[in-house]
């Protein structure tokens, strides 16, 4: 005992609970009632309580293995495959061999604390892990980790504010995707889900923007390269939050060199980037100069016939149609002669324009969702530090 704090082991405050599963062939043991978690169940899981599975056993069943009915507010531990996943169930259950799972001793630990523990210190359990085939810790490994604990008061103290602050985030992380889901929500309603129902005119993307194929300069010439040009692979846009791509984005840039020694072209700002090629259909506009690898064919749309946003969001609808498209026996790609043949039925430019005006506001409440989401994840890795640092 340090002060208020007490030195144990997880060993010290649960019982440490391996899991089990009967045998596939035997129907009665399925399907009886008794949930039965495996570690995909956590990795789909969103919060921090399961109450169900797509599993279940029979009582035969549990009798037959090693598994154990954890009683209710256990904190599940996923040993492998992967390591460090957490819940706590909220109705008896069992597990699969893939876990180690904690039933707590009340009169030391709060079931929550114990959660949020396991989860802060994922990394070090996961650095515990041993084995040739996959990576896994063992029910003495578990116990035998040390755990620093304050009065059960103060750990409940501790988790509440750490549920608050991990509600917050999850809020603000749920805000942006309904606000990508509303671009195309408006897009639909000033639209239609067919542009042809609507007065248009049809046209092929051709037509109406130039279609560039982008390329790579030789990796080996060390010249070619961190010259500050901007230089996006599909890779890029495959993480990208929004409509845009700037330079912060792109890992790698081209020097002057590189880019005349190559066939790839620098876009002007406001083309519509669309990868072809691993995967089909990646789609965003860029906010500086850019050029790209060759998983690309870009449009540097004709502003007498199409507004960039609005086409960026028409793209974004056509992944499907834009794959199907695609050839190829070692990996699909669309080639520059389909894209420009692609027909698009165009609403009128004010439209389109009306449509973009619409997605720029939805941007800037993206931006500021962004950074008060950023705020929030630098706070709580804050208090995740202060509440589990050596000392107390």
């Amino acid at each position: 005992m340090t002060g208020m704090w007490l030195d144990a082991t997880l060993g010290d405050i649960a019982e440490i609970v391996s899991g089990a599963t009967p045998k596939t062939a035997i129907e009665e043991y399925w399907d009886g009632g008794i949930p039965w978690a495996t570690p995909k169940d956590l990795s789909e899981l969103k919060g921090t309580f399961i109450g169900s599975t797509p599993r279940t056993l029979s009582s035969a069943g549990l009798k037959s293995c090693a598994a154990k009915l954890l009683p209710a507010e256990s904190v599940l531990l996923s040993s492998r495959a992967p390591i460090g996943l957490v819940a706590i169930n909220s109705v008896p259950m069992a597990t699969n061999q893939g876990f180690k799972s904690l039933v707590p001793d009340r009169a030391y630990v709060d079931p929550k604390f114990l959660y949020w523990w396991l989860r802060c210190h994922r990394p070090q359990l996961e650095a515990m892990g041993n084995g040739a085939t996959f990576k896994e810790i063992s029910k003495r490994i578990v116990a035998g980790a040390k755990i620093r604990l304050p009065p059960i008061e103060q750990q409940q103290r501790i988790a509440s504010v750490l549920d608050t602050a991990d509600a917050l985030r999850a809020k603000r992380r749920e805000a942006l995707a309904k606000l990508d889901d509303l671009i195309q929500s408006v897009f639909v309603s000033m639209f239609g889900s067919a542009i042809a129902a609507v007065p248009s005119t049809a046209v092929t993307l051709g037509e109406i923007a130039e279609v560039v194929s982008g390329a790579t300069p030789k990796t080996s010439v060390t010249h070619y390269w961190g010259g500050g040009i901007a230089w996006a692979t599909p890779r890029d846009l495959g993480g990208l939050e929004g409509p845009y791509i700037d330079a912060t984005a792109t890992p790698r840039t081209l020097s002057q060199e590189g880019l005349k020694n190559c066939s790839a072209k620098l876009l002007p700002v406001d083309s519509v980037l669309l990868s072809s090629r691993a995967p089909i259909g990646y789609v965003a506009m860029n906010r500086v100069p850019m050029a790209t690898n060759q998983g690309f064919k870009s449009l540097v749309p004709d502003p007498a016939w199409v507004d960039p946003r609005f086409l960026y969001a028409w793209l974004r609808r056509q992944r499907t149609r834009l794959e199907s498209l695609g050839s190829g026996a070692t990996f699909k790609e669309i080639s520059k002669k389909i894209v420009e043949a692609i027909e698009i039925h165009l609403p009128p430019l004010s439209e389109q324009r009306r449509f973009g005006e619409v997605l720029d506001a939805i941007e800037k409440m993206r931006v500021r969702h962004a950074e008060s989401r950023d705020m929030l994840e630098t706070l709580f890795a804050s208090l995740r530090q202060r509440t589990f640092r050596e000392e107390p």
